[in-house]
């Protein structure tokens, strides 16, 4: 609903009390008036029943009903009333309108029940059958002259209620236009009060309006309080001190806030304040991308409603609750899409100028790389640490053996030489593949991969050559399926050294009889090259890691089978210096195949 001025508002209010007052007052005036004039009738009523009682009496004494009859239709044409005696029986007697003896028995109307009853007048307003009109009716009990006296009839004297009804309804017009005539007068008065206090209001209302712009200088005097309520002249004056104080309080603040938001520009970590109440008040650029989140949408809400982290959520709470403790350092993890980003979070309390507390500052750091590289850095070491330890205790368990004297034994001394020798071998081929794995590294941080234009056939057949031995031990064929005349461009010794570890690994893995499948060819404008087998596979739970360094799914057998733990690890980092993905699906019992995905259009044939 629209505002309206507030001159109509209070003339609209004083009309409407005057209105609501005035009909009120003529309600009750007028169910009054109703009830003094239905009183009023009844007792006049009685009255003139009482003027017959003793002529009736005398007349049922002696039996003389015929005379009854007479009296009540001779009163009535005197008086205008109705008069009707009644028996005990509740037989009609005497009517002044009707024959007695075609009128119905009234033994059973509530006026007569009561008058025999109470042996005193009673009284009743209601539709008479006979006539077909609203009457009011008094009947009196006529009491026998015998002791104790009884009732030998009852003489009803009744009116028609219409008569009183239009009495009424003048009476009722006359006071209804008095109370017209009050609420003009009332109106007129009350227009010109609310006109005499909406004109001061008005002012102030301006004066209002130019603070809330922004205009703190409030052009002319004071409003003067003569002729004027006090209470407004007081809202003049503490608005013009509301004004120089804004001023000042508004030009400090406004220095505040260049000052923060120059703060919040050069900051690369992200910056959250949340007020009292748990609320987003503020975010930084680097919070909106670090956390995710809109700012239009965040801004108002709770934590946990905008960010949806529980931790994060518990920090604020801690902080705004009665803890003591105004600065808090947690580690928390949000969720960025499908992975996790590490966040270090630095909260501290804000407080006012009372010294209580306003609301909580987040600060968050992304830690995320650096905790990815200390727990690669912290598995790495462990696990070079656990393939190292093992060749090297079995080297020096069988040292000791031969300086123990087993050297004496030229058989024995022979067997666990070559048992030291294997595991020198281990270590070597460790030893190589690290640094292997180094330079691969050193080489894609660096942007040093050389890349030639070479035919993927040659490429992958060097590495069929280089596994074809191994293969043929084991009694398993290899089948390279690629195009004769489809050259590439790519680093080939890097993807030969990638091939032939995923060969290997499938000869390593595959029974013998099996089969070995090299597929080389374009997928759009990629280059991609299949290995499968039909091995052992790998379960489902190992894929993800498959390809971490010395990771293995079945470690027994893969140190039984002399791997190093990081031919894998070095498919992957040869892939991605090329700027290409390698992915594996396999089915236990049924095989596995390697997928390597480089991007490179197809080279047109020299």
């Amino acid at each position: 609903m629209a505002n309206r001025p507030l001159r109509r508002q209070l003339f609209a209010a004083a009309l409407l009390l005057v209105a609501v007052t005035g009909s009120a007052c003529t309600l009750l005036f007028f169910s009054f008036l109703k009830a003094h004039s239905i009183r009023s009738t009844q007792t006049s009523l009685v009255r003139q029943a009482r003027l017959l009682q003793d002529d009736l009496l005398v007349f049922l004494e002696t039996g003389r009903q015929q005379d009854i009859d007479q009296l009540c239709k001779k009163s009535g044409r005197l008086t205008g009333l109705r008069y009707t005696v009644i028996l005990p029986s509740g037989d009609v007697v005497g009517d002044s309108d009707e024959e007695p003896r075609r009128m119905d028995n009234h033994g059973g109307r509530p006026e007569i029940r009561e008058a025999m009853a109470a042996q005193s007048p009673a009284f009743s307003l209601r539709h008479s059958d006979t006539l077909q009109r609203r009457m009011l009716y008094a009947a009196i009990p006529l009491l026998g002259s015998g002791s104790p006296a009884t009732v030998v009839g009852v003489l009803r004297c009744s009116l028609a209620f219409d008569a009183i009804d239009a009495d009424l309804v003048a009476l009722a017009r006359t006071i209804i236009a008095a109370v017209l005539l009050i609420l003009g007068m009332a109106g007129s008065l009350a227009l010109y009060l609310s006109g005499r206090l909406s004109r001061p209001l008005s002012e102030v209302e301006r004066m209002a309006t130019r603070l809330a712009e922004g205009d703190f200088s409030l052009p002319g005097p004071a409003l003067s309080p003569g002729g004027r309520p006090m209470e407004i002249a007081a809202l003049d004056g503490a608005l013009r001190k509301l004004a120089a104080n804004l001023e000042r309080r508004i030009g400090a603040m406004v220095s505040r806030h260049q000052e923060l938001e120059t703060v919040f520009a050069g900051m690369v970590e992200a910056v959250i304040v949340v007020g009292r109440d748990g609320r987003l008040r503020k975010l930084n650029r680097a919070a909106v991308r670090m956390l995710g989140v809109e700012e239009e949408r965040a801004m108002g809400r709770r934590m946990l409603e905008a960010v949806r982290n529980v931790e994060l959520q518990e920090m604020v709470a801690h902080l705004l609750g009665k803890s003591g403790e105004d600065h808090l350092e947690k580690e928390i993890v949000v969720a960025d899409n499908e992975e996790e980003r590490i966040l270090q979070a630095y909260g501290g309390v804000l407080v006012d100028e009372d010294g209580e507390t306003n609301g909580a500052l987040i600060v968050l750091h992304d830690v995320t790389r650096l905790k990815r590289l200390e727990n690669l850095r912290r598995d790495f070491v462990a696990n070079v640490s656990h393939e190292l330890k093992t060749p090297i205790t079995t080297i020096k368990g069988f040292v000791e053996t031969l300086l123990d004297g087993a050297a004496a034994d030229p058989q024995t001394a022979t067997g666990f030489l070559r048992i030291i020798e294997k595991n020198v071998d281990r270590l070597t081929a460790i030893i190589e593949d690290l640094l292997m794995l180094s330079r691969i590294e050193r080489d894609e941080e660096g942007g040093e991969i050389e890349m030639a234009d070479i035919e993927l056939r040659r490429v992958l057949a060097g590495a069929m050559e280089i596994c074809q031995p191994q293969a043929a031990a084991k009694g398993i064929s290899l089948d390279l399926r690629c195009d004769d005349a489809l050259p590439v461009r790519l680093n080939g010794p890097l993807i030969e050294q990638a091939v032939v570890n995923l060969v290997i690994n499938a000869v390593k893995y595959s029974d013998p009889g099996r089969e070995v499948v090299v597929r080389g060819g374009m997928e759009g404008t990629q280059i991609r090259i299949e290995v499968e087998d039909q091995g052992i596979g790998i379960a489902a739970q190992h894929l993800p890691r498959l390809f971490e360094r010395f990771y293995r799914s079945d470690k027994a057998r893969s140190r039984k089978l002399g791997g190093t733990g990081l031919g894998l690890s070095i498919v992957k980092h040869i892939v991605q210096a090329h700027h290409g993905t390698v992915s594996v699906r396999s089915i236990p019992g049924r095989g596995t195949t390697f997928t390597i995905l480089l991007p490179g259009a197809r080279l047109s044939p020299r």
